[in-house]
């Protein structure tokens, strides 16, 4: 049987593909075309189409880099096999975030929640977390590096060890990004960020965009080494993202 070409895009919300959503249940992708778009492409979307690969969506909205990883594996045994796979495309979310059951979509369990409360206050332990996610960096590099993989980092708190990653690796931290669309107060920036978020990939259309010229433009001149994302490509009219998280990333 001839495996079809594809490419992956592993991580949190980041990398979702919103117009794949409907058959994406509990973290198991069933191949399926036809599915109807969002309102406008996102990335993901973007870029399978550019090069008319199959795209194996698993972008999981607040989960832990530990639960995509499983999920990976989950797909690399079941249904799509490592040989088929053009690139894969991680989005590295952050180290800190708690492990929830597979069975438990992400709206179930919040840090609102009693439990996840609880677990921060009284057994979360900084330095295990981000131990852990260092070896799954290794682990990607030892499991992955003879294919063409692609790295964002989310957030900034993974760039200081993203050394241990393999092919090419962005550093520039995509919350960044994401805040230079939002002009406002640091307070208002907030709240739009987080409970009254509405993008697809916590980006405009125009940004879903600029973010797959990046990508297809990684894949086809592919050299393996870090490089900074130009933002000159994104609409950015928060010239103070950069600051985030420190103090000083409002407008106002």
């Amino acid at each position: 049987m001839q495996l079809k070409p594809t490419i992956a895009f592993i991580g949190d919300s980041y990398c979702n593909a919103y117009e794949w959503n409907h058959w994406v249940q509990l973290g198991r992708p069933k191949y399926q075309h036809g599915a109807s778009r969002a309102e406008f492409p996102t990335h993901p979307s973007i870029v399978a189409d550019y090069f008319n690969w199959q795209l194996l969506p698993l972008g999981f909205g607040g989960r832990s880099w530990w639960y995509t990883r499983q999920r990976l594996l989950d797909v690399v045994k079941t249904t799509a096999p490592l040989e088929q796979m053009q690139a894969l495309v991680f989005f590295h979310t952050g180290y800190s975030r708690i492990n929830i059951a597979h069975e438990k979509t992400e709206s179930t369990v919040t840090s609102s929640d009693p439990a996840v409360q609880s677990y921060y206050k009284h057994l979360y332990d900084d330095d295990f977390n981000r131990w852990a996610q260092q070896q799954w960096f290794k682990e990607i590099n030892t499991v992955y590096g003879h294919l063409k993989t692609i790295h964002f980092n989310c957030f900034s708190t993974s760039v200081d060890y993203c050394n241990l990653l393999p092919g090419m690796v962005y550093t520039t931290p995509l919350v960044n990004i994401s805040i230079g669309e939002i002009t406002g107060t640091e307070a208002e920036i907030d709240l739009a960020i987080s409970t009254k978020e509405t993008r697809k990939n916590h980006l405009n259309s125009h940004n879903n965009q600029a973010l797959a010229t990046v990508i297809i433009e990684a894949i086809n001149n592919y050299e393996p080494g870090h490089y900074a994302i130009d933002t000159s490509r994104f609409e950015q009219p928060n010239t103070n993202a950069v600051n985030y998280p420190n103090p000083g990333y409002g407008t106002k």
